[in-house]
């Protein structure tokens, strides 16, 4: 693809409205962040040696291995890479599916799971820069909150949280920040709770049980469309799967072998 210009991306290409969390180009660990091409694929740039190259054999791994099946249900299609050029350097991207494609009010929260988020390889620098990030929430729930986006209905508009905002939650304001995700305000929250909770059962059947893989600095990342919650009846008890309510696992940089341990 030829570019615009030595700052511009190539054609066909445009930033993806949707990330709520990960490098980007503004916290300068990025030359891109996300980007979206005009076939509706998203590109995530790949981190450097040896990460990406993990990331890559594990969406290789989940295509071909039988054992993996189940996880597939929850993972974003993966289509390959590419090399493109940003700002005159190639930079190689996952191909993947676009899972915000045809939520016409996207709310995603990008929750990034387990109390540690370092590799056990990791050197001791990583291990003591990952520690200190998000630590009270990671210490308090085993998880924490990169980034969100939502679409209040109480207020008609989009609000997105970075993760500047999600390294300042407490244990005493995290709650808060799941309240104003799941539209608490306009009462709609515990039926969208009771439908994710559907998803993530399922998930934590096949995770409590698999000894494939360790998963470090994964996220698990909820969806859902706020256009569609004034059709249902907000009493109403979530019974069944709504394609519009969505949830996925991502980001694999530092998944590692089990080795038929529990994870």
């Amino acid at each position: 693809m030829e570019a615009n210009g030595p700052n511009s991306l190539p054609f066909g290409l445009m930033k993806f409205d949707n990330q709520v969390a990960g490098h980007s180009s503004k916290d300068g660990k990025s030359l891109s962040g996300l980007l979206k091409n005009v076939d509706g694929f998203v590109l995530k740039p790949l981190t450097k040696f040896p990460a990406g190259d993990n990331e890559i054999k594990f969406y290789e791994d989940l295509k071909l291995r039988d054992d993996l099946g189940f996880l597939r249900e929850f993972v974003p299609e993966y289509f390959g890479t590419l090399v493109l050029r940003i700002h005159d350097i190639d930079v190689k991207f996952l191909k993947l599916q676009d899972v915000t494609g045809g939520l016409k009010k996207p709310c995603i929260m990008d929750i990034k799971i387990g109390a540690q988020t370092w590799e056990p390889s990791a050197p001791e620098y990583k291990r003591e820069a990952e520690e200190k990030k998000y630590s009270a929430t990671k210490r308090a729930y085993g998880f924490c909150i990169p980034g969100y986006q939502v679409y209040e209905l109480c207020s008609g508009k989009f609000k997105k949280v970075g993760k500047e905002v999600g390294k300042l939650l407490t244990k005493e304001t995290l709650p808060q920040a799941l309240k104003e995700f799941f539209n608490y305000n306009s009462g709609y929250s515990t039926f969208l709770v009771g439908c994710f909770l559907q998803h993530v059962v399922k998930l934590l059947s096949w995770w409590e049980k698999q000894t494939i893989y360790h998963f470090y600095s994964s996220s698990l990342l909820f969806l859902y469309d706020a256009s569609m919650l004034k059709e249902i009846n907000r009493n109403e008890i979530c019974e069944s799967t709504l394609p519009w309510i969505k949830l996925y696992c991502i980001d694999f940089a530092h998944v590692v072998p089990a080795n038929n341990i529990l994870d």
